[in-house]
C-alpha cells in the first residue's frame, strides 16, 4: 500500500536460504516492515472499531490487508500469550536475522545474535552480499538507493530541511545501511540456496 509508510519509502530485505538456514538482511530496521502502526504500537491504546480492521487495510499497519485475524490481533496485542507473537507479526524487525529451518521450521527463534551461529551467520552474509553484487542489486551501490527517491516514493518533499532529509538518508547506502527497490524476485543460485528479494 503506497500509504504504509511515511513518504511511501520501501521495507527493503533481501534473504538467502539454504537446506539448513535461513538468514535475512532488514536494511532499514527503523521502519514498520508491516506500515506505520498508527499508535497500535502502544499496548495501551485503545484499538480502532472491529469493522474498520476487518475491512480497511489503511487503518494500521497498512502493508497488512485487513481481515478478521488482523482485528483480532490488534485487539488482544496486550494479552499474555499474544504479545511476542504480535511483536514477530507486526513489529519492527533487527538488521539481521538468522533462523535454523530444520529445528525452527516456522521461523521463530531469530538465532542472529547467538555466538553459537556466528559462523553461519557470517558465511550466509558473505554468500549474500556476492549475490546481490553479481545481480547489480540497488543496495550494493555505494550512493542512496534509487528506490528510496521519487518516483519511486514520495521522497524527497520540497519543504523538507537538510537536516530532515540526511536524517531519512541515513540507512540508504551500502550494504551496512542501505534500503531495498520497489520490486520482488527470487533467484536460485547454481551453489542451491535460494535469495529472495522484496521492497
Amino acid at each position: 500500500v503506497a500509504t504504509a509508510r511515511d513518504r511511501n519509502l520501501p521495507y527493503p530485505h533481501r534473504a538467502i536460504r539454504t537446506h539448513d538456514f535461513l538468514y535475512i538482511r532488514n536494511f532499514a530496521p527503523e521502519r514498520w516492515p508491516m506500515g506505520d502502526p498508527r499508535g497500535m504500537d502502544d499496548p495501551c491504546a485503545a484499538a480502532p472499531p472491529r469493522a474498520a480492521l476487518e475491512h480497511d487495510t489503511r487503518v494500521a499497519y497498512a502493508d497488512l490487508d485487513a481481515s478478521p485475524t488482523k482485528a483480532w490481533m490488534i485487539e488482544n496485542r496486550a494479552a499474555d500469550g499474544v504479545r511476542d507473537l504480535y511483536a514477530l507479526g507486526f513489529g519492527k524487525r533487527p538488521a539481521e536475522e538468522l533462523y535454523d529451518v530444520r529445528s525452527d521450521p516456522h521461523h521463530m527463534r531469530n538465532l542472529a545474535g547467538d555466538p553459537a551461529f556466528a559462523a553461519q551467520k557470517r558465511a550466509l552474509a558473505e554468500r549474500l552480499r556476492a549475490v546481490l553484487r553479481e545481480q547489480g542489486d540497488p543496495r550494493m551501490d555505494a550512493g542512496p538507493c534509487r528506490f528510496e527517491a521519487a518516483p519511486f516514493t514520495d521522497w524527497p518533499c520540497p519543504d523538507e530541511t537538510a537536516e530532515q532529509r540526511a536524517a531519512l538518508m541515513r540507512g540508504t547506502a551500502g550494504w551496512k545501511d542501505s534500503a531495498s527497490p520497489n520490486a520482488s524476485a527470487e533467484i536460485t543460485t547454481s551453489s542451491r540456496a535460494r535469495v529472495s528479494m522484496r521492497s
